[in-house]
């Protein structure tokens, strides 16, 4: 298993957010995709308690533009699959396939906050 989940955010507004942001996969006790654009992934974070990462897919690398994702977690399924994947290493990408539209649209991490 990773050591690290990359998420690479671009197209946001604040230049500071657009970079390789690596959250240590130990730390990961839920994943939880709450919208077609928005994913959260709670971390055990000792001794604070729970801390929550919120991220938001968009399918514009320059702007926020909302996938279509109507069945399924696909947001939630790419951090899995870089959890999970073989060999494990110390980083691996949470990458992102392409929306659910009729046209399907390439997606991209485009926001992530902490709470």
């Amino acid at each position: 298993m990773a050591k690290f989940i990359e998420f690479n955010v671009v197209g946001n507004a604040s230049s500071y957010l657009n970079t390789k942001h690596l959250i240590n996969a130990s730390l990961i006790t839920e994943i939880k995709q709450t919208a077609a654009q928005t994913l959260e992934v709670v971390l055990n974070a000792l001794p604070s308690g729970k801390d929550t990462i919120t991220l938001t897919a968009s399918t514009s690398s320059s702007a926020q533009a909302n996938p279509t994702n109507s069945t399924g977690a696909p947001l939630g399924d790419a951090v899995k699959s870089a959890m999970t994947a073989n060999p494990g290493g110390i980083k691996a990408s949470a990458q992102l396939g392409k929306d659910q539209a009729a046209t399907p649209l390439q997606m991209y991490w485009s926001d992530i906050a902490w709470a």
